[in-house]
């Protein structure tokens, strides 16, 4: 999927964050901006999404660690 064809769906703005950064980080972006997910970039390339079901499962599955987890464990690639 491409940023545009993104845009062309959520409209002109589009929350991101790098994979570096932890689930925790997502999930304050995320309540602040009032979304439901981020656009994972790297190096100004599209490497993925994160959805809050994404955010769930992660937390899920690994427990209390999961928030300080760094996001490129987490996200699934764009398909």
């Amino acid at each position: 999927m491409l940023v545009s064809e993104i845009l062309a769906i959520k409209g002109k703005v589009l929350y991101t964050i790098a994979p570096s950064r932890s689930m925790a980080e997502a999930v304050a972006i995320m309540t602040e901006q009032d979304v439901g997910s981020l656009v994972v970039f790297s190096q100004g390339q599209m490497t993925g999404m994160l959805t809050f079901r994404e955010v769930l499962q992660a937390v899920y599955k690994a427990g209390r660690d999961g928030p300080r987890c760094p996001l490129k464990r987490r996200c699934f690639p764009d398909r």
